[in-house]
């Protein structure tokens, strides 16, 4: 980019000390790195995920530095296994990072000693260096140190180093870091960790992940981890979403993606089914059907089993708290052969309770208007099976971030973009339809429009602005979202509005706030 390189270094190579007894090879001219094929390591992974392509940027999300770390040293070794040089770049001491290692079951001073990687601690401040001069800096002092192709490159808690908190300089530094490793055939693994509390960061990772070779997401569930692939393009060819658990203990090299129950794992031979409240109706008659009277009940029966389907019901406004508390506590047992099933029964889930309930945990939700023996097939078909998709297990933080938000009333811009954030980042993944319309009203007050809107509409945040109606209406697709707008206005969309757009992508959603952010 032309700028002059800042007056302190970004990148601080890992010297050699009594502590971390590690040493890297930074003198001279650097090898030129062999052709072998990083891989992340993982044993019962699919060849098509495990081996990583050449001149490609692959991205794994993860807040959790216990999963993060294992993984990270898991493919550095695996990778030099096969021949590869690679480098590590984190903002961790180096001998905090090293005995953090060690303790998790991999020791990397071995390939350290030996020059088969090399490991840097990355500045603090090179966000903000980063930020005022652009990604080449950083890219520019890492040429001098590492071989000029064919390295794995694994950036720890990339964040800053892929300015996500801004969505134009992420697109920007995304761009160049992927430039830079086509150009130069290396690898490059970026290991990122957005925090719970920042769903603009994630968003906008999302966004840049498109241009990535691939991504996927690491989160805790039962019994260690969850991997979730999103996409992933590499030797062996392309893979859409997929899950596979991860185990973090019992060897030395202890990560390893299951694709299957292993020998001593195997489902339980008995996979009863608990029914609380009859939430199957008639066809929950049966001896093989445990029928009880409450969710209390249910959850103890699902303490007693290994391996069971438990439905649970929902009836009314009253029932979805201490049903998300149910699901919570099952998932709290930490057995993935038990499964819960909530049948809707006499009213329907809003889509935020749905999405709560999915993200704490539940396997599936039968809708309302599906008779008892058709929920019974529904029922049937999750037999045998395992719940290895990753869940949250606070319940107040998943309330806060669903139903709560969409009860709450923004009365400024920044709270408009912040709620709408926010629900985006928690439905991602679930397939939660949402629109954005905008209205210019005609001879209507905006504001008396709104309250109209808030009234009559479920599951709508509004804001008035300058002659405009902005209207979030969460659960709904945009092929719906005229006749709901005329069932709330009691009117057809254009005999109150001079003109109106519908958003529904999450890109033109943000696209759309940042609008309303500079008007």
């Amino acid at each position: 980019m032309g700028h002059e390189a800042p007056a302190f270094a970004l990148l601080q190579s890992a010297e050699a000390s009594a502590d971390a007894v590690v040493r890297t090879l930074l003198s001279g001219s650097p090898a030129v790195g062999t052709s072998g094929q990083p891989r992340l390591g993982l044993g019962e992974l699919p060849e098509r995920i495990d081996r990583l392509a050449s001149g490609m940027v692959y991205a794994l999300a993860c807040d959790q530095q216990a999963v993060r770390l294992p993984l990270i040293a898991n493919a550095i070794l695996a990778s030099v296994r096969t021949g590869n040089r690679c480098a590590l770049l984190a903002p961790s001491h180096p001998s905090v990072l090293l005995r953090k290692l060690r303790l998790a079951g991999f020791a990397l001073e071995a390939p350290l000693k030996r020059g088969e990687l090399d490991l840097f601690e990355v500045s603090r401040d090179a966000g903000k260096e980063l930020f005022r001069l652009g990604a080449d800096t950083l890219l520019g002092q890492l040429d001098k140190h590492i071989p000029e192709r064919d390295v794995l490159v694994v950036l720890d808690e990339a964040d800053a180093l892929f300015q996500v908190a801004d969505l134009s300089a992420a697109v920007e530094a995304a761009q160049r870091y992927v430039e830079w490793a086509a150009a130069r055939n290396h690898t490059l693994l970026a290991m990122f960790a957005p925090a719970p509390l920042a769903p603009r960061d994630y968003l906008n990772l999302r966004r840049i992940a498109e241009s990535f070779g691939g991504f996927g997401l690491a989160k805790p569930a039962s019994g260690g981890a969850v991997l979730e692939v999103r996409h992933w393009f590499g030797p062996e060819g392309a893979s859409a979403r997929e899950c596979y658990e991860l185990r973090l203990h019992g060897g030395p090299h202890c990560v390893r993606a299951d694709t299957s129950a292993v020998a001593d794992d195997q489902l339980p031979p008995v996979d009863s089914v608990i029914c609380a409240k009859a939430a199957l109706g008639a066809a929950a008659a049966s001896n093989a059907c445990e029928n009880v009277a409450t969710l209390e009940e249910a959850v103890d029966a699902a303490r007693r089993s290994d391996s069971a389907r438990l439905l649970l019901p929902f009836a009314g406004a009253r029932e979805f708290e201490p049903l998300c508390r149910a699901v919570a506590a099952v998932r709290a047992l930490g057995r993935p052969a038990l499964r819960v099933i909530v049948r809707e029964r006499g009213l329907r889930l809003r889509a935020g309770e749905a999405l709560a309930l999915l993200r704490l945990g539940a396997s599936t939700i039968i809708p309302l208007d599906v008779p008892d023996t058709a929920a019974k097939r529904m029922a049937d078909a999750l037999q045998g099976t395992r719940f290895a998709r990753p869940y949250d297990s606070d319940v107040e933080h998943v309330l806060a971030e669903t139903t709560v938000l969409l009860a709450k009333r923004p009365r400024r811009a920044a709270e408009l973009r912040d709620a709408l954030e926010r629900l985006l980042a928690a439905a991602d993944g679930f397939d939660v339809p949402c629109s954005l319309v905008r209205l210019e009203v005609r001879h209507l007050d905006a504001s008396r429009m709104l309250a109209l809107a808030s009234r009559n509409a479920r599951e709508v945040i509004g804001f008035a602005h300058q002659g405009s109606v902005w209207l979030f209406l969460f659960g709904c697709p945009p092929e719906v979202a005229p006749r709901v707008l005329q069932r709330v206005f009691i009117a057809p969309v254009e005999e109150i509005s001079s003109r109106w757009d519908i958003r529904h992508e999450p890109k033109g959603i943000l696209g759309a706030l940042r609008e309303l952010r500079s008007e």
